[in-house]
């Protein structure tokens, strides 16, 4: 998913830099998660179905009750994680610099950053089956210094994100 919405801002942003893209991974990523989920929570309440059937201490009552709660509520926690976490997983495409956000977790994240002077190399790929039909693929930035590398999968159109970084770094460069 690519937002082209130039109103967006983050916290390390320079004084001087405008945003020119937000990129997150595909939405098939979080359907795919969100599906297998949910199939694991309709299998446990068949089987807390098929407990009830068999009188079982488990599937009696208030026990019942709780049960149904706990596994609902814990799905839908795991949803608000899966979710958050396709969310913050990003790239920022700015006209100095790129900077890739990797959530690790609910409470922690890794940005890297690497300047579109530094940028060297920048090749996409698109894999497979599913991939060439819903047109997504990976994205892997190089520095010059062989320090700073930036690598993100599943993302929305991958040529034409490596192509807007390509040109914003020969601009870039022929600027200064």
């Amino acid at each position: 998913m690519m937002d082209l919405n130039p109103n967006y801002s983050f916290s390390r942003q320079r004084p001087d830099e405008t945003v020119l893209a937000v990129i997150r991974k595909h939405w098939y990523i979080l359907a795919i998660r969100i599906t297998w989920s949910t199939l694991a929570v309709i299998l446990v309440i068949i089987a807390l179905i098929l407990a009830q059937q068999l009188s079982l201490a488990i599937a009696q009552g208030w026990k019942l009750v709780i049960t149904y709660t706990v596994v609902v509520a814990v799905w839908l926690l795991y949803m608000v994680y899966e979710y958050h976490d396709w969310w913050e997983d990003k790239l920022i495409i700015t006209d100095q610099r790129i900077l890739s956000v990797d959530r690790q977790g609910m409470f922690s994240r890794s940005v890297t950053e690497l300047d579109l002077l530094e940028l060297q190399d920048a090749n996409y790929v698109i894999q497979g089956f599913i991939g060439t039909i819903f047109k997504f693929g990976a994205i892997a930035l190089e520095s010059a210094s062989d320090k700073i590398d930036i690598y993100m999968d599943h993302i929305h159109d991958p040529k034409q994100i490596q192509e807007l970084i390509t040109r914003l770094a020969k601009q870039a460069k022929k600027e200064n």
